[in-house]
């Protein structure tokens, strides 16, 4: 239903503007109301339990809850959030589809470096129409005062040595580093993973013949911004645009994630396609895409759906292990 999108003008009488609001338009009565940012909310029923405006850096992740009322089954609600320092850019978003009316709440992760310091804001919007605001802060927490008559901190001893800090190129078991030399990346996959250039001159990563996992298609796209002035944000939409066109195609969820220690822009999207036996099936597809220097680096994983969620895993490794190896 649609929130105000339509109304219903009482021309003569109010039996003709009932008339109206029975034809193809309707009037909705759904509304929006006590947007709030929580540190958690009730499993059972998304109402927020810990309501916050301000959080630290290494708070976990947040909920953008409201409550929904009079809204009849198929009403969308839609909850974008924005980063607002310096410039103001979408981070992420995500939609539910109601039944009825009630609370709704949207889980926003923190990257894997922490939040970064600032304001957010987060962007109700039902059935397509903006209903409501809310926002937070991510800020330093003080530090506690000093105690007025601390002792004398006692001397270090000079022969400890600070432990040391595990590689950030650690590999975790089943799993292996490759290193591409040439434009400077490398990344993880499982053990039994192989990956070759293909005619076109991208990676493809896939399982050992013979298995399941042989369906997957993680693919390393590497495009030179010089040659005909891409960008990353514009290599991202168009990819966009090429799903939208593939049969039964939905775009799932769009924001950021970190991956080399920069902020990728991702999208999650299904559609159907044939596997490598020429069956239609509906198929998972995650995108992300990084840059350095003058390359932009897009990584695509694309399965069918069961085989999809079997091995997403094999693809996170993939974002959280990527770094490049050139300055």
């Amino acid at each position: 239903m649609h929130l105000t999108r339509y109304i219903c003008y009482f021309l003569l009488a109010a039996l003709a503007g009932l008339a109206a609001c029975e034809g193809s338009f309707s009037c909705s009565t759904a509304s929006l109301s006590e947007p709030k940012i929580a540190t958690a909310v009730d499993p059972k029923t998304q109402a927020p339990t810990e309501v916050v405006s301000q959080i630290p850096p290494t708070s976990g992740p947040i909920f953008a809850t409201a409550k929904v009322a009079s809204a009849p089954a198929g009403t969308k609600v839609k909850a974008v959030f924005y980063y607002l320092e310096g410039q103001r850019r979408q981070i992420a978003e995500d939609q539910v589809v109601l039944k009825e009316g009630a609370y709704v709440s949207f889980k926003l992760t923190p990257p894997a470096n922490g939040w970064p310091l600032g304001t957010y804001e987060v962007v109700y919007l039902l059935d397509g129409k903006q209903a409501q605001t809310a926002q937070f802060s991510v800020v330093q927490a003080q530090a506690a005062p000093a105690p007025q008559s601390a002792p004398a901190p006692a001397p270090a001893p000079q022969a400890a040595a600070p432990a040391p800090q595990s590689a950030p190129s650690s590999v975790p078991e089943g799993y292996k580093e490759i290193s591409e030399p040439n434009f400077g990346f490398a990344i993880q996959i499982p053990r039994d993973w192989g990956w070759k250039l293909t005619k076109g001159g991208d990676y493809l990563i896939s399982g050992p013949q013979g298995s399941p996992a042989h369906e997957v298609s993680l693919v390393v796209q590497i495009i030179d911004k010089q040659v005909n002035g891409a960008t990353l944000v514009g290599q991202m939409k168009g990819l966009l645009a090429q799903i939208g066109q593939v049969p039964q195609a939905k775009i799932l969820k769009k924001g950021e994630v970190t991956m080399a220690g920069q902020q990728a822009p991702y999208f999650l999207a299904s559609y159907q396609a044939k596997d490598t036996t020429g069956k239609a099936q509906e198929f998972g597809h995650a995108q992300v895409g990084v840059q350095k220097a003058r390359y932009i680096f897009l990584v695509s994983y694309s399965a069918p759906s069961q085989i999809y969620q079997a091995n997403l895993a094999a693809f996170q490794r993939v974002v959280d292990s990527w770094r490049f190896t050139k300055p």
